[in-house]
């Protein structure tokens, strides 16, 4: 499945796109390293279980860091063996990105009358 067609966990991109657009909603990637062209990265907004995001050329899968199973996605078999093996190799430093992940973001709807330098008028 291609990156840009890829639903997450059933979230149709269209959806992602939507929420993105209206809330000024974006994810962060933290790109944690490559092995043989497959780059691995964690996306600040992303969910449980801890899972690091593998993707090669047009393809992409999320691989847990709990048990190294796929959790979504799809990649030439080669290649899935490959991020599995450099996942399990790099297990504790992938962990401690992931629970040291954090989202700064300032938007209107983030925003309050006490992040204002100016007077309020109310």
């Amino acid at each position: 499945m291609k990156v840009e067609e890829m639903h997450y966990f059933g979230i149709p991109i269209e959806i992602r796109n939507f929420y993105r657009d209206v809330f000024e909603v974006y994810e962060m990637r933290e790109r944690l390293g490559e092995e043989k062209g497959i780059k691995f990265y964690v996306y600040t907004s992303d969910h449980n279980p801890p899972h690091v995001h593998a993707i090669y050329d047009k393809y992409e899968i999320s691989i847990s860091l709990l048990d190294f199973k796929v959790l979504a996605g799809n990649i030439p078999n080669k290649n899935k063996n490959i991020a599995i093996k450099w996942v399990k190799e790099n297990k504790d430093k992938l962990l401690n990105c992931w629970n040291n992940k954090t989202i700064v973001s300032s938007t209107n709807l983030t925003k309050s009358m006490l992040d204002s330098k100016e007077p309020v008028e109310i």
